[in-house]
């Protein structure tokens, strides 16, 4: 009987085999110098534009006063993530795709690559923290103000930095490497068994695993909005207010499965480079992108919302009416 040792290393051998076939194949059908260039042009331009749409996120967080606690610093990190993750593509995988540089696997590139895991692992994992975040104040407020207040919000935030940082320890192994391909255009793990293993167990299985618990979080916390609905349509703006944050949380959670299906499946069923390409590197990047302009959405609308705004917006409006009133009084006299 095989021992489990051999069956494992048969595995690792054929998954490496498949993935060292998928690239000799793609090189194939590599695409030509226009291709490049127009690759290169679609990374610049969707990173600029979510980087744009991150640090615009940025500054609408810091201005929102009801954003000033725990649920607001884990959105200002995940947005300062983003950010960080589209300053790469920019500066980096553009240029590599555009220019064709044969740099991008060299130690440098091994290295943007580790770089660019630790800031989606930050990404990855601060969206776990929001979606625990969501629950606790939909369900027990009480609780939720004891544990998630602002004096305890650095150590989640410092949670969350630590447990990436651990997460990409094992790319400090040799063979273990995450960089990018710039003849294809591609997000790739090293073609060797360590790169086999990174990129099935923990890339795909675990990070299909840590969104399913997310989803499940999400998903227990809308059944306690829709359970709680009657008391909600009393509680006025804080509890809409609760409620917006999760539905903003839970659309970002929609956005990683959808990545991390497209990134890990979806290039399986495909040898066509340009499928390739999106469906891994432009579906990672449109990712963060998307997500950096939901939060402009939510937060800009939670801004105008606010009782602050609200306040000031009958104000405006009072003081445009006695001027009015004012002015009409003066004519008729």
């Amino acid at each position: 009987m095989t021992s489990t040792v051999e069956v494992i290393r048969i595995y690792l051998q054929t998954t490496t085999q498949s993935n060292s076939e998928l690239m000799e194949t793609v090189q194939d059908l590599s695409p030509g110098p226009r291709d490049d260039i127009i690759a290169g042009i679609i990374v610049f331009l969707v990173g600029v534009c979510g980087l744009a749409a991150n640090v615009t996120a940025i500054r609408i967080i810091r201005k929102v006063s009801s954003l000033k606690n725990c649920f607001g610093y884990l959105l200002l990190l995940h947005a300062s993530g983003e950010a960080a993750v589209m300053t790469i593509f920019i500066f980096w995988s553009a240029p590599i795709s555009f220019f064709q540089n044969s740099i991008f696997d060299s130690i440098f590139g091994l290295k943007i690559g580790h770089l660019i895991l630790f800031f989606y692992f930050i990404c990855l994992y601060v969206q776990l923290f929001k979606a625990l975040n969501r629950l606790t104040a939909i369900s027990s407020p009480v609780f939720y103000r004891e544990y998630f207040s602002d004096q305890n919000a650095k150590f989640f935030i410092l949670i969350v930095i630590v447990i990436a940082a651990g997460h990409s320890v094992v790319y400090f192994f040799p063979g273990c490497d995450f960089y990018f391909d710039g003849n294809n255009h591609v997000w790739t793990f090293a073609a060797t068994s360590c790169g086999a293993v990174i990129s099935t167990y923990i890339d795909f299985y675990y990070g299909c695993t840590l969104m399913s618990i997310i989803v499940l979080i999400d998903a227990i916390t809308l059944f306690n909005i829709q359970k709680g609905r009657r008391l909600m349509n009393k509680a006025g703006f804080q509890r809409q207010k609760e409620v917006q944050f999760f539905m903003q949380a839970c659309s970002t959670s929609i956005l990683y499965v959808l990545m991390l299906a497209s990134f890990h499946l979806v290039w399986r069923l495909t040898s066509d480079p340009w499928l390739l390409f999106s469906s891994t590197t432009l579906a990672w990047e449109l990712c963060h992108a998307l997500d950096g302009i939901l939060m402009i959405a939510f937060n800009a609308k939670l801004r105008n919302n606010s009782p602050v705004a609200s306040i000031q917006a009958r104000t405006t409006k009072i003081s445009s009416k006695t001027d009015f009133t004012k002015t009409a009084v003066f004519r008729i006299s």
